[in-house]
């Protein structure tokens, strides 16, 4: 399995590289992972083993632009002439 995590306002990002199991499902199981401060019900445990770690270089990593902040018709807006953004309904 590979697992890529990133935050894209705190780069860079990580990737992990392991072998997952699902635990089979067990009161003892369930409530180790379980948060109790979080009111969804658990469902599965899956338990991931990991092999090797490493970061991202940053460069590699797309930073996300919000629409709002970008002036209309510059590339990338979703207005823009000649964009192939969709936005439904719009």
């Amino acid at each position: 399995m590979f697992l890529p995590l990133v935050d894209y306002n705190a780069l860079p990002g990580l990737k992990i590289w392991g072998h997952c199991r699902v635990v089979e499902s067990g009161a003892a199981s369930i409530e180790q992972v379980r948060d109790p401060d979080y009111a969804a019900r658990v469902e599965r445990v899956i338990r991931l083993e990991v092999e090797a770690w490493d970061t991202n270089c940053s460069s590699h990593i797309p930073h996300l632009v919000p629409a709002s902040t970008m002036p209309p018709g510059s590339p990338g807006h979703p207005r823009a002439e000649g964009s192939n953004h969709n936005m439904a309904g719009n």
